[in-house]
């Protein structure tokens, strides 16, 4: 079960990436990129933490997702905020 996790939050990666070259507009490739990467991120290391389960690494995955999701917003703002 944890690598079939693992298998979808790759494949959602990857179908964001590849959906990056095929939309226009630089705000929109930025969210395209955010929403795709922190979720599929965040089902990877949930599959970690099903496999590993609560003990020491998994308890770090748990919390490397809380630190995508609060990263991952401020990483996009900074880069929105280059494009004049």
């Amino acid at each position: 079960m944890d690598r079939v996790i693992i298998i979808i939050g790759s494949l959602i990666v990857f179908i964001g990436c590849v959906g990056f070259v095929h939309i226009p507009g630089f705000y929109s490739r930025v969210q395209l990129l955010v929403k795709s990467i922190s979720f599929g991120i965040s089902v990877i290391l949930f599959g970690v933490f099903i496999h590993l389960g609560f003990d020491g690494m998994g308890i770090r995955a748990l919390v490397c997702i809380l630190f995508v999701w609060f990263l991952i917003s401020i990483i996009s703002f900074a880069i929105s905020l280059t494009k004049k």
